[in-house]
């Protein structure tokens, strides 16, 4: 019970500073997270997408020349190829069409790992011929560029808030990073699994569908979500005390979760809307912190302190 004390203070702290913030903007937000039965969805799942690339061929050096008929030569390239901001993992290009009197002999090349803007020049080439009679047209060559995927660093997670009342459930959102902290969109294929407490818990395990955490009725207690990709793990919180229905006061605790969540995330974005001039996004914003905020009990705040719920 001291440990789900700690947990639940050290979740609970963010709210407050949010509160504070929004007695200075006026309120606003988001209601209670919709409930959700737990179905067949497993406790380890994996959210698989393909990787992007952002990378270019940027030059061409000749190898050798050989005539091959009265107008036709061979000629063999190797290619210098420049990364864009996420380093890549596997890199191939494949040389997919040219301009009129091009052939494409051979045109795949192993580009390999290269780091984020990086320039390289791989060792195999590749080999075109050419009908003389028309000239060669390098910015014609079109080429395809694929990667096993930008190289996972670090991975972070976050949940739509830290505490949340049982039969509810928790968005989660998942960024890896490469090795220069920039996100790698679409993010690398990875696992989400959820922890229970050594200590033990009460009711249905909460079980993960897509990116949702869903959590029943009787679930208590303090859980965690890893996630994995690769060799890296990290892991977030959270935990589940009764409802509004079960508890008033445990109920009361989630919904100031919920509200303090709702705050963080839109004084977030409220911030990005300034910056970038967009009036529209500012507007909406701040009708949404300001419903947050009358959600909010300015009475219990004063009044409360951090408690051990009953689970």
């Amino acid at each position: 019970m001291n440990a789900l004390l700690r947990t639940l203070r050290r979740l609970a702290l963010p709210g407050l500073v949010a509160t504070s913030l929004l007695s200075a903007c006026g309120g606003g937000g988001q209601g209670e997270a919709p409930t959700a039965s737990p179905g067949e969805a497993p406790r380890a799942h994996a959210l698989a997408v393909s990787a992007t690339v952002d990378a270019s061929v940027t030059g061409l050096t000749k190898v050798s020349e050989t005539r091959v008929g009265r107008t036709l030569f061979d000629y063999e390239f190797r290619i210098t190829v420049r990364n864009g901001s996420s380093a890549q993992t596997g890199l191939k290009a494949q040389l997919t069409g040219a301009g009129a009197g091009t052939t494409i002999v051979q045109g795949a090349v192993n580009v390999g790992d290269i780091g984020a803007g990086a320039s390289l020049t791989p060792s195999g080439t590749i080999k075109l011929r050419q009908d003389r009679q028309f000239a060669f047209q390098p910015a014609l060559l079109v080429w395809n560029l694929t990667a096993s995927g930008a190289v996972p660093a670090a991975v972070t997670l976050a949940l739509n808030q830290g505490v949340i009342g049982a039969g509810g459930s928790l968005t989660v959102t998942p960024t890896v990073l490469d090795a220069g902290g920039n996100p790698i969109t679409p993010s690398p294929a990875l696992t989400l699994q959820v922890i229970a407490p050594v200590t033990g818990s009460l009711g249905a395990l909460p079980t993960i569908s897509g990116n949702q955490i869903l959590t029943s009725a009787d679930t208590r207690g303090g859980f965690e979500l890893q996630a994995t990709t690769g060799g890296l793990v990290t892991k977030v919180g959270f935990v589940v005390v009764a409802n509004n229905s079960q508890s008033a006061n445990s109920g009361q605790f989630a919904d100031l979760s919920a509200n303090q969540a709702s705050l963080v995330t839109n004084l977030g974005l409220l911030r990005d809307a300034v910056a970038r001039n967009d009036n529209a996004a500012v507007a909406t914003l701040k009708a949404a912190i300001s419903e947050a905020g009358n959600r909010i009990d300015p009475n219990a705040l004063y009044f409360g302190s951090p408690y051990a719920p009953d689970l």
